[in-house]
């Protein structure tokens, strides 16, 4: 699903039903279930919140069944990305407050706020995700108050924030570093002296 697809989906309403339909369908299999969960993320990434929002109890109770039946402990890696992807794009590109208007629960979210974001946020290994993550985190800790009443909880929080930045910055000095030396490569080196074979 690409920019743009929301005003193509706004013209015809059934069509994201039927979209959200074959996600569930999807999503209710173990063997689909993350096809299910990315096929929500496109959804959440491509439309507007007033053609998401009816589809969002949906949505967040299919994608976060998984994480309600292993509490205490987080979903295995291959569940678990794709559910913090998910719930990054909502929260960065809607804020928190859509997140709980979703979830129609608060306790939920403190729930998954200390249970599982915290602890998922370092893992993201795709970069794209990662700068969401980093972006949904930040506006999790300015937008909602209630997460401060729990100082362990705001401490982890930030604590794996920077770390994720960190990660982050290193692995863009290190691109960096590997176009400088293919640009002096293509140079003939650092020092400039073009490469020439002898003969």
């Amino acid at each position: 699903l690409r920019k743009g697809t929301s005003q193509l989906l706004a013209m015809d309403s059934n069509l994201v039903l039927r979209i959200v339909n074959v996600a569930e369908t999807l999503a209710g299999s173990r063997r689909t279930e993350q096809s299910g969960i990315k096929l929500f993320i496109g959804l959440a990434e491509a439309l507007d919140l007033q053609l998401l929002r009816p589809h969002l109890p949906v949505i967040l109770r299919l994608s976060l069944k998984r994480l309600k039946a292993s509490w205490p402990r987080p979903p295995v890696r291959r569940f678990a990305l794709p559910i913090m992807d998910l719930l990054s794009v909502l929260v960065g590109k809607h804020g928190v407050g859509v997140l709980k208007e979703g979830l129609r629960d608060t306790s939920l979210l403190h729930a998954i706020q200390k249970g599982f974001w915290a602890d998922t946020l370092p893992k993201i290994q795709s970069s794209g995700r990662r700068k969401a993550g980093i972006i949904a985190t930040t506006r999790m800790l300015v937008e909602d108050e209630s997460i401060w009443a729990d100082a362990e909880l705001v401490g982890k929080m930030v604590k794996n924030l920077v770390e994720t930045l960190l990660s982050r910055s290193a692995e863009t000095m290190e691109k960096e570093d590997h176009l400088s030396v293919l640009e002096d490569i293509g140079d003939g080196g650092v020092s400039g002296t073009r490469l020439t074979y002898s003969r």
